[in-house]
């Protein structure tokens, strides 16, 4: 038997993903002397496969949405933008990618976007909203509402911070 796979549950509930491989050891008259396998534990693998799954839906939404939108480490760097954002603060992708976002919005919106991401990091708050003001690259700045929310791992642990940003700026 190669690459069977199941799930057993751990004395404290919880489950585990194994892939499971064995072979029977036989007599020259086919009695079964005895059976070696092995179980390997792939709970990784497979949560990494299911939110592959998962992600893309998100990332043709993340590609082709309207509203721009930042993904954000746990520092407040930016780790990726979307088209919609590059679009509506005229910058390109090399522009943004490995900044922290306070660099991008005004001087006085920079202390409570550095407090609101710390307390979303802690746990505090799981969505926060704001309006900050978002410098452009020709400088102009643009009024923007902003939604913000800590994006965990399977496992529960911190991951990574989702902006929703909205140009709310008159004209």
């Amino acid at each position: 038997m190669r690459a069977f796979e199941s799930e057993l549950t751990r004395s404290d509930g919880s489950t585990v993903h194994v892939r499971t491989a064995a072979r029977a050891f036989r007599t020259p008259d086919g009695v079964t002397q005895y059976i070696e396998g092995t179980v390997e534990d792939v709970t990784e693998e497979r949560h990494a496969k299911d939110l592959h799954a998962r992600a893309a839906p998100f990332m043709w939404v993340f590609d082709g949405s309207g509203l721009a939108i930042l993904l954000l480490d746990l520092s407040g760097v930016v780790r990726d933008a979307n088209p919609a954002f590059l679009r509506a603060f005229d910058f390109q992708a090399s522009d943004v990618a490995g900044r922290e976002m306070v660099d991008f919005v005004d001087e006085g919106d920079r202390a409570p976007l550095t407090n609101e991401i710390s307390r979303i990091v802690a746990g505090a708050d799981d969505v926060s909203a704001s309006q900050l003001g978002i410098r452009a690259a020709d400088g102009r700045v643009l009024r923007a509402y902003t939604r913000s929310g800590l994006v965990r791992t399977w496992d529960g642990h911190p991951d990574h911070i989702i902006v929703l940003v909205e140009d709310v700026t008159e004209a």
